[in-house]
C-alpha cells in the first residue's frame, strides 16, 4: 500500500487554464480527464491519497461525484478555500453507488472535518493544511526515538524503504497547497501542489528528499 499527497487540483475551474503555465489544455474537461488518467496510473484502490485542498472549483455536484468516484484508492479530503461542496457531492455520489451508478464504495471516502491533519508515514510526520503555516507543531524538531542497539539500527537503516529517512532525524513537515508553487521557501515545509510539483500526485515516500533538496535553498 501507498501514500500519496496532492493539492490543487481545481477539478471543473476552467479560468485555471489561462491561470497555471503548466496547464495548456484545449479545455476543462480535456483537463478533468488527465488528472483522472495520471492519478488512476500511479494509484490503486489499495494505496491512500490526501488531498491538501482545492479537489475543484465551483463544479455542479454530480459531475464533482462522477469524477471522486473514478478516482482509484482510499481518498482522503482536505478542505481548502475553494471547497464548499465537496460533503454534498459524497451524499450525490452515496446514493448513486446505492442505485448501481457508481462504482466507487463510500467508504474509500473520507473528509476531514479538521483544517489541520497530522499523519506519521515512514519515520516521519507530516502537518497537513491547505494553508502555508510559518511554524506548526513540531516545526524543526527531530521526532524523538527509543533506544535501539546499533545492530538492530543499522540493520533497520539498511532496508528502511524511505527516502530521505535518518535514525537520529525523523523530522515534523509541513505539506499545503494554496500557493501554486509561487510561494517562499520555509524551511521543512512543501507546497504539494499540482502546480508546484508537477506531478498530479506525488509519492509521500519521495516527499522528504525533495524536502531536503529544498531546504538547501532556504536563506
Amino acid at each position: 500500500m501507498k501514500t500519496f499527497v496532492t493539492a490543487d487540483l481545481h477539478f471543473g475551474h476552467e479560468n485555471i487554464l489561462g491561470h497555471q503555465d503548466n496547464r495548456g489544455f484545449s479545455d476543462i474537461v480535456e483537463m478533468n480527464e488527465h488528472i483522472v488518467r495520471e492519478w488512476n496510473n500511479q494509484v490503486t484502490d489499495k494505496d491512500k491519497v490526501y488531498v491538501v485542498g482545492d479537489f475543484s472549483f465551483r463544479m455542479d455536484l454530480d459531475d464533482m461525484a462522477h469524477y471522486m468516484s473514478r478516482l482509484q484508492g482510499e481518498l482522503h479530503l482536505i478542505k481548502g478555500n475553494h471547497d464548499h461542496d465537496f460533503w454534498k457531492a459524497y451524499e450525490v455520489m452515496k446514493a448513486n453507488y446505492h442505485l448501481g451508478n457508481r462504482v466507487k464504495k463510500p467508504d474509500q471516502i473520507i473528509i476531514h472535518r479538521d483544517r489541520i491533519v497530522d499523519l506519521k508515514h515512514g519515520g516521519h510526520k507530516y502537518v497537513m493544511c491547505h494553508y502555508p503555516m510559518e511554524t506548526w507543531d513540531g516545526a524543526y524538531r527531530e521526532i524523538r526515538q527509543s533506544k535501539q542497539s546499533d545492530q538492530l539500527q543499522e540493520i533497520f537503516l539498511k532496508h528502511c524503504p524511505f527516502p530521505g529517512f535518518k535514525a537520529k532525524g525523523r523530522r515534523v513537515y509541513h505539506l499545503h497547497g494554496h500557493q501554486h508553487g509561487k510561494g517562499f521557501l520555509v524551511k521543512d515545509r512543501i507546497d504539494v501542489g499540482w502546480d508546484a510539483t508537477g506531478n498530479v500526485v506525488t509519492n509521500l515516500d519521495d516527499i522528504p528528499a525533495m524536502i531536503e533538496d529544498q531546504n538547501k535553498h532556504v536563506d
